[in-house]
């Protein structure tokens, strides 16, 4: 299942891989507003960071010492499945040497946004001597409906082949 999921990562981030090793090269999710410094990482011990999508919608992480919360904006209404992480729940890795178990996955809900659902991936590292929390990619989750009608298409083209070759 981990390598499903570092596949579907892919397309979002340069990458190298050699011998298992993911090699970052540059954070490129569609999602994420790129070069916006230090926008997508918090540090555990304090501070507060706006993670800011390319469709104008943007939530808080903010660390509280001994863990970094997700959190809702006063204008925007965010749900998100795991909204405290701690420390000990990722492993330290560096950014230029990500693992796909480096990587949690937290899916959140804009319900301020028809309840458009994103998968936010993030991964625990060390810098300048402080334990951080950084997003390294938000992609969009395709609606059960949509997929569901692409599923139906399949099918009648598959139906449509079949009795066309009798």
């Amino acid at each position: 299942m981990k390598a499903i999921k570092l596949l579907w990562l892919m397309p979002l981030l340069t990458t190298c891989v050699t011998a298992g090793v993911t090699q970052i090269t540059g954070f490129n999710s569609h999602e994420l507003v790129p070069n916006t410094p230090n926008g997508t990482e918090v540090a555990f011990k304090g501070g507060a960071t706006t993670v800011r999508l390319t469709n104008s919608d943007f939530f808080k992480m903010q660390g509280f010492g001994d863990r970094v919360e997700f959190q809702s904006v006063s204008t925007k209404d965010w749900f998100f499945d795991n909204k405290v992480i701690y420390p000990w729940e990722l492993p330290l890795t560096t950014l230029s040497s990500i693992q796909d178990s480096d990587i949690l996955t937290i899916t959140a809900t804009a319900h301020h946004n028809a309840s458009q659902q994103y998968d936010i991936n993030v991964i625990k590292y060390m810098s300048k001597g402080r334990i951080m929390l950084r997003v390294i990619s938000v992609s969009a989750v395709p609606e059960p409906a949509h997929a569901a009608l692409i599923v139906a298409f399949l099918a009648l083209i598959l139906i449509m082949l079949k009795n066309r070759n009798k």
